[in-house]
């Protein structure tokens, strides 16, 4: 993350105060979360969490350009529900199986149904997590609002 900023109390602190509250919102004060800002011009944000490591969001910079404070804070809502559901590990499996899946022959008449099967746990987990960003925010306009821009790439 040496090419990030990481946000703090010093460093970005609306973003840190905004990350606070949806850690308290979704009782995970005791998770230990780094929470960093890239510049990219693509509007993102993800969650890495492994196992025995610190987990951290990234947040790209042109979606901070892009959102709303309420709309910032559901997709950091939304990134922390990964954390709370624990989807990291569910998410790493689902990847290795879909590699295991393409490169060994006798698994590939599996690999349709697999994926197909790992797109729908993959839909349902993305879900859980907008339902995080409205447990935060308690709006429904805001994360529809924040579904509408990262679709159409809009701030109007």
């Amino acid at each position: 993350m040496s090419t990030s900023i990481r946000v703090g109390p010093t460093q970005l602190p609306r973003i840190h105060a905004s990350v606070q509250q949806a850690l308290k919102l979704l009782d995970l004060e005791d998770c230990a979360v780094d929470v960093f800002v890239k510049q990219n011009s693509s509007p993102n944000a993800y969650t890495m969490a492994m196992q025995g490591k610190k987990p951290f969001i990234v947040i790209h910079s042109s979606l901070i350009d892009l959102m709303s404070e309420a709309e910032l804070q559901a997709v950091i809502a939304h990134e922390l529900g990964h954390l709370k559901c624990e989807h990291g590990v569910f998410i790493t499996m689902a990847n290795l199986l879909a590699l295991v899946a393409e490169n060994l022959p006798f698994v590939s008449l599996f690999s349709d149904a697999m994926r197909g099967a790992m797109m729908q746990w993959m839909q349902a987990a993305e879900l859980t997590c907008d339902r995080a960003a409205l447990l935060v925010s308690q709006d429904p306009k805001v994360v529809v609002s924040v579904i509408m821009k990262l679709t159409g790439g809009s701030a109007g």
